[in-house]
């Protein structure tokens, strides 16, 4: 265990955090995984992460951002079903 992973065991324990089984590493693999979740784009996830590619936090955390293609091509086609809706109704409407 590093000096910095000491550190932290012995502040959680006096801050009275159980901290069994909880690393930095373990909390940096949480904060990261919040953040793709919550859809923070991997190049973003990959600079906090100090990863010098996306390509590694995808190797890393993949999985997490399984269905993005669908989400994407969704959005693509509600925004085109908007300029249709828009163009077929909104001719007259103020901008």
């Amino acid at each position: 265990m590093d000096l910095v992973s000491k550190f932290f065991a012995r502040l959680a324990r006096r801050v009275g955090v159980k901290a069994n089984g909880i690393s930095l590493h373990s909390l940096r693999h949480g904060a990261a995984t919040l953040a793709l979740q919550g859809g923070t784009d991997v190049r973003t996830v990959a600079a906090s992460l100090g990863h010098a590619s996306p390509s590694t936090t995808l190797n890393v955390y993949g999985h997490l951002v399984a269905g993005a293609k669908e989400r994407a091509v969704s959005a693509i086609g509600d925004a085109i079903s908007q300029a249709q809706a828009d163009a077929a109704g909104g001719a007259s409407r103020p901008a």
